[in-house]
């Protein structure tokens, strides 16, 4: 048996459009790690050695320099523009012959030093907007992808919920036709009887065989389409799992047994102030807009001209023996120096600022439209739901007087055939019109049901109600 919260927690899972859908997210997180790496602080690390001969040949001797040295820079970049950078560095020279000099004051010199430098931007890259925008862009972006992928979802279980209701119409069908069958027998089978006797005619018995005829092919074709929905529904429902044993079941597998139920159709204003709240696009598209407002506000500041303050301070020294910093003794030599000022820069045509900022626009403008589209989708969407719930709920009551009177009408027939008032073609007649009219019941009940899908995927409402989509479905 099939369970219809089996069936779509199994889907949720197993769905291979969602499953594809799934990528979404996935692309735009790494679109945002991406945007992210360039904010990751920095260490670069250099190591070198050297060896330097020097002289002029027949006047002087010849002199060697040979130096050691290694450095290390640590440096971050900061989403308000702000840049900060801390650099080490440690160096040997030694030279022979040796000779006193400004650079060279020791036979082997060790230097060392450590500068400290910060640029911040007053005008292009100033603050989070010029500087972290798209990191922020592609963070809305991942969110929009998500709620995509959860509006996805949302589709999913409607899709299910549909395959499930044409499962079910199918074998309601069948079965009504499978009555029709057994009917037709028993009247076939009593104007058999009353032909032996004398009592009946052979145009009786051509015509109720006749009739059996007529609602065995029907009931065949009710079968086959009851197998197809079921393959329908596995094929949806298991993904890449439905193959081998699990297809092989279609023809015997069918749904829970339950009772129709008559909702009470909301307002107008109640589904689309719950639609508004609930439905994953629309949440979707506020996040796309948001994005290319993120993006506006970078490009725009792009177009400005480059101005920074930059400020450094530094400190080292030279001393005969390694040491590092530390220079106590009264031939160290020591140093230290601090610099501020302003760096600026100007374009005379900046176009490809320009031109990204003209993109922006279009891009940020293309998705406000898209929103409002998404919002006037929403108001139809729910609208139609609504009508067609209203519509579908009426119908299926109706449906349901006619059957009662169908019932009643085919058993005033049958006991007239008894007492021979009426002829066996009539009372095929009347049992086809009941048979009719419960096809009519089924038909309108699956409707409703299908109306009620529409109307939870309009409003957002689809997944509500299932088992988290950990569990795993089976069949029986």
């Amino acid at each position: 048996m099939l369970a219809l919260p089996t069936l779509v927690v199994t889907a949720l899972r197993n769905n291979i459009d969602l499953r594809s859908a799934e990528l979404g997210p996935r692309l735009a997180t790494a679109d945002l790690l991406l945007a992210r790496a360039g904010f990751d602080p920095w260490l670069t690390l250099a190591t070198q050695r050297g060896r330097q001969a020097n002289d002029v040949l027949g006047i002087s001797p010849r002199a060697t320099q040979t130096s050691d040295s290694s450095s290390a820079t640590l440096g971050a970049l900061f989403p308000v523009g702000s840049q900060v950078a801390l650099s080490l560095s440690n160096s040997r020279v030694s030279s022979d012959p040796f000779g006193i000099t400004s650079a060279l004051p020791f036979p082997t010199s060790h230097a060392s030093g450590l500068s400290l430098s910060f640029t911040q931007p007053l005008l292009r890259g100033f603050g989070r907007a010029g500087t972290y925008g798209l990191v922020d862009a592609a963070s809305a972006s991942v969110e929009s992808a998500r709620f995509r992928y959860a509006r996805n979802a949302d589709a999913v279980v409607a899709l299910v919920e549909r395959a499930y209701w044409t499962l079910r119409q199918a074998e309601s069908d069948e079965l009504v036709l499978r009555r029709s069958v057994d009917a037709s027998r028993e009247i076939y089978d009593r104007n058999v009887a009353l032909q032996a006797r004398d009592v009946a005619t052979t145009l009786d018995v051509l015509t109720s065989e006749r009739g059996l005829a007529t609602r065995e092919t029907q009931l065949w074709e009710a079968t086959r389409q009851r197998i197809d929905a079921a393959e329908r529904l596995l094929f949806i429902v298991y993904g890449e799992e439905a193959r081998g044993a699990t297809l092989l079941q279609a023809p015997y597998v069918h749904t829970t047994p339950d009772s129709a139920v008559v909702p009470v159709v909301p307002t107008l204003d109640a589904a689309e102030a719950m639609a508004f709240a609930q439905r994953s696009d629309m949440a979707a598209a506020g996040r796309d807009v948001e994005a290319g407002r993120r993006r506006v506000e970078q490009s725009r500041n792009q177009r400005l001209p480059r101005l920074d303050f930059v400020a450094s301070y530094g400190y080292g020294g030279t001393a005969p023996t390694a040491r590092f910093l530390t220079f106590a003794d009264s031939a160290d030599l020591r140093s230290s120096i601090w610099t501020l000022g302003f760096s600026a820069s100007f374009f005379q045509r900046n176009d490809a600022a320009l031109a990204v900022d003209q993109r922006a626009q279009s891009a940020w403008e293309a998705a406000r439209l898209a929103q409002m589209a998404t919002v006037n989708a929403v108001r139809a969407e729910v609208r139609e739901a609504l009508r067609a719930l209203q519509t579908e709920r009426d119908r299926y009551l109706r449906a349901g007087d006619a059957a009662r009177l169908g019932e009643r009408e085919y058993a005033a027939a049958a006991e007239g055939a008894r007492l021979g008032l009426v002829t066996t073609f009539q009372l095929l007649l009347y049992e086809d019109q009941l048979a009719q009219a419960r096809l009519l019941v089924s038909q309108a009940r699956f409707a409703l049901e299908d109306a009620g899908t529409q109307y939870r995927l309009a409003v957002g409402d689809g997944r509500r109600g299932y088992a988290p989509a950990g569990v795993r479905g089976e069949m029986k």
